[in-house]
């Protein structure tokens, strides 16, 4: 257990690979709205009445490309969201204020 003072093993900046898996979590979960906003984009429409239905509908066969969608998706916001902690921490210790903390790491790591 970590004492609080920032360095405990418990920092979940220190773990990137927490952030890598909540990611892809996150990503497994979001696939099938993915899926169908693209389907939309390319003049399709799924069948169903609800947003229940046409989730069901998107996570239907054909999954051609879902590994790489998925592990895009994974790697761009396990990235952002490490990039965004560790950034805000170092630039905190460098003297900048918190509204500069906060909003710069995302915007650098997002790009």
């Amino acid at each position: 257990m970590g004492s609080g003072n920032g360095n405990s093993t418990n920092n979940k900046s220190s773990h990137p690979f927490a952030y890598l898996g909540a990611s892809g979590c996150a990503a497994v979960v979001n696939f099938p709205l993915w899926k169908a906003s693209a389907i939309g984009q390319a003049g399709y429409e799924l069948k169903g009445n609800t947003f229940l239905s046409k989730y069901k509908e998107a996570l239907r066969p054909p999954w051609r490309g879902v590994v790489p969608v998925i592990g895009g998706l994974t790697w761009a916001r396990g990235f952002i969201f490490f990039g965004s902690d560790y950034g805000r921490k170092l630039m905190r210790s460098r003297g900048f204020s918190d509204n500069v903390s906060i909003a710069v790491p995302p915007l650098i790591s997002s790009t």
